[in-house]
């Protein structure tokens, strides 16, 4: 079990946020100069590339909480690494077309799961962005 007594919650990272920019506001107009804002920090997940294909996908599915079914299309596919998986997909309806590959998912099962896939894929981009 995860302790997450000490891990930042997004509302407590938003409150911190509103502060730092009340300040901001408040201040004398003389001291009025530009100030770099400490960016929230993100909740998303980070993919991470494992070494070899088959530990990386598996650690993909069980941060982006893909089905096994999913695990197995990115397992045949001819992607090797997460740099891959960034460049395999150019639009977002393409992984609908991958994920509809496995005609056994249901319809509001293949809708979680190419939500899913493009919100890893979408974290991937922006992380190597």
């Amino acid at each position: 079990m995860v302790n997450r007594a000490h891990t930042p919650t997004r509302a407590y990272c938003s409150f911190q946020w509103l502060e730092t920019t009340r300040a901001l506001r408040h201040r004398p107009s003389s001291d009025r100069r530009p100030v770099a804002i400490a960016a929230v920090p993100s909740m998303e997940p980070v993919p991470v590339d494992h070494g070899n294909k088959d530990a990386t996908f598996t650690g993909l599915a069980n941060d982006f909480n893909l089905d096994k079914k999913v695990l197995v299309l990115l397992n045949v596919s001819p992607m090797e690494n997460l740099e891959d998986f960034r460049f395999y997909f150019t639009a977002e309806t393409e992984i609908d077309t991958f994920v509809s590959e496995d005609s056994t998912l249901t319809a509001p099962a293949l809708r979680i799961q190419v939500a899913r896939l493009r919100r890893a894929w979408a974290s991937d981009k922006c992380r190597k962005a």
